[in-house]
């Protein structure tokens, strides 16, 4: 014959007492972490808008002061003032201006260089000119385009030059103005986020790594850099997967004057490093309260069961 076997009024007890008390505490863990995770990564997200939109300011007001001073350079060599003392004024107010170059259907009409820049950065006429002379910039590129931004760098020669490239339709020319980047691409160092800037080509000229800038990389590789180009979206935050896995929480800013993108990145195991480490430890401080339950449960299942068992 079979015994039924049947648990203690005490053994009930103290399983009820740890159910409720487990619950409750998995239940609370379960929505703090939910909680200040969302709560970081809207933080994270804000924060990255914010450096993004910074850095795209600055990169705008550097390529509209080149390109005032480029335009009222034009204006002044079309008098035959090309090279009076304003003009000289013009290019040392301009810490990152390296040359200027006006051009038309019949070739180059005005040209300036900053051979003391050159001086300054360890780089010879001759070696310039040489690197120069690869740009792909000319009248109709700049023509049918409007405005170009180019990255004129190569490896072998430490230096980070942009190339900007802008119509003037009223006198039918095109104006080139190249820059020693250098200085912006040090206000895009960040110790927590990758900021980078790309043009509509997907070329980048700011990285954190400066042999890709010299390299002349492309950003093609990422689908969502790559859908960037050419949207009309003015700013925004994604969660994108890179091709090793890694997870990155990345907001974008567009400068559509100039067609380009600045991208600032974290890798998202670095961001929530912190807030993993607290949940950690607030997993142990659950267990401790579990622990601490379990052992006021017997007890106290103990004292309320003693009448039952006399």
């Amino acid at each position: 014959m079979l015994r039924k076997v049947g648990f203690s009024i005490k053994f009930k007890l103290l399983f009820v007492i740890l159910a409720v008390l487990i619950f409750s505490i998995t239940l609370y863990f379960l929505f703090a972490a939910n909680l200040f995770k969302a709560d970081k990564e809207a933080y994270i997200f804000e924060e990255g808008l914010n450096r993004g939109e910074t850095l795209a300011k600055q990169t705008n007001r550097v390529l509209d002061f080149a390109y005032e001073n480029a335009v009222f350079i034009s204006a002044l060599s079309r008098k035959g003032n090309q090279d009076n003392q304003l003009v000289q004024k013009i290019f040392a107010s301009n810490k990152d201006l390296l040359e200027i170059k006006i051009i038309n259907k019949s070739g180059v009409r005005y040209k300036k260089l900053k051979t003391n820049k050159l001086d300054d950065l360890g780089i010879g006429e001759e070696q310039y000119n040489l690197l120069s002379s690869q740009s792909k910039l000319n009248f109709n590129l700049i023509k049918n385009s409007n405005r170009v931004v180019e990255n004129t760098s190569k490896m072998g020669v430490d230096l980070a030059i942009i190339s900007l490239g802008v119509y003037d339709k009223v006198n039918n020319e095109a104006v080139i103005i190249r820059l020693d980047f250098s200085n912006l691409i040090a206000d895009f160092e960040d110790k927590v986020y990758k900021n980078s800037l790309f043009n509509d080509q997907g070329v980048l000229l700011i990285h954190p790594s400066k042999d890709i800038i010299l390299a002349r990389k492309s950003v093609l590789g990422s689908k969502f850099a790559q859908s960037l180009i050419g949207s009309k979206l003015v700013s925004g935050t994604k969660k994108v997967t890179k091709k090793d896995g890694s997870e990155y929480l990345t907001s974008f800013t567009s400068i559509q004057k100039y067609g380009l993108t600045v991208l600032s990145e974290i890798d998202s195991s670095q961001a929530f490093k912190a807030i993993n480490f607290l949940l950690t430890m607030s997993g142990f401080f659950a267990l401790l309260l579990i622990s601490i339950g379990v052992i006021g449960a017997i007890f106290s299942a103990r004292h309320l069961t003693k009448p039952v068992g006399q």
